[in-house]
């Protein structure tokens, strides 16, 4: 059997829900490490040895309702790069997959029919 295309729509949800835990749990890192200066809000595709993003730096100076809204927009940033992370990856795998026919995939049974 062979791979030949990935659906967009998917693959972007699962990147962005992957992406939004991430930016929770750096937030959360964030909040509880004072040794951390300040925090960076990241827009773009974000993937190993690739960052084409735009990043807003955060100072550590918070108020006492500041730390809610940051949470919020971490979680917010790192989904929407996660989305476009996940637009773009998809689009590079169907078009690299296009070219070469299809990718190979084994598949195993786990229920007799």
């Amino acid at each position: 059997m062979r791979i030949i295309a990935i659906r967009v729509r998917p693959a972007c949800i699962a990147f962005s829900c992957l992406y939004a835990v991430v930016g929770l749990l750096a937030f959360i890192q964030y909040c509880f490490l004072e040794e951390m200066q300040q925090f960076t809000f990241p827009i773009g595709i974000i993937a190993p040895f690739v960052h084409f993003n735009i990043n807003l730096n955060i100072p550590r100076s918070m108020t006492n309702s500041e730390p809610f809204l940051y949470a919020i927009a971490a979680v917010f940033a790192y989904a929407v790069s996660g989305c476009i992370s996940g637009l773009v990856g998809t689009y590079l795998f169907n078009f690299i997959a296009g070219l070469m026919g299809g990718i190979d995939a084994r598949f195993v049974k786990t229920v007799d029919d």
